[in-house]
């Protein structure tokens, strides 16, 4: 049984990659076409090459398509594309931080920081974040 003070790490992946890439992997390890599983999931061979593709998101629906067609489970295409889009939210708020980070020269920084009234942060989009908000790993 884990202790109350044992430390979590978590697991930041640097890249995270569409699940699409993941299908087409599967696809091409099954010699399936692109039709020939939209044919199995009642999908547009147009859907699937968007989902492939990383155009369009993949549903919970579509994940339970996918599982009864290829076998795979549908929580494991639905963890892919959380963890996808995720990864870009989080690519998001750190370039629209970069672009704010002029914001700072108009604040007494490092004076905040002896006085012990914010905290340090390695780099100076981390030092944007709000308090309550966990930094990314690295």
């Amino acid at each position: 049984m884990a202790s109350h003070n044992e430390t979590t790490y978590r697991y930041e992946p640097d890249v995270v990659y569409p699940p699409g890439d993941t299908l087409q992997e599967l696809l091409d390890e099954r010699g399936l076409t692109q039709h020939e599983l939209a044919t199995r999931t009642d999908l547009s061979t147009k859907h699937i090459n968007q989902l492939i593709k990383g155009a369009v998101a993949l549903t919970p629906e579509t994940a339970l398509r996918l599982e009864r067609a290829l076998g795979t489970p549908a929580h494991v295409w639905n963890n892919l594309e959380s963890a996808y889009q995720s990864h870009r939210a989080r690519q998001a708020e750190t370039e629209r931080l970069h672009a704010d980070e002029a914001r700072l020269d108009t604040f007494p920084v490092k004076e905040l920081i002896k006085r012990g009234c914010i905290q340090r942060w390695n780099n100076r989009t981390d030092q944007l974040r709000p308090a309550s908000m966990e930094r990314p790993a690295g």
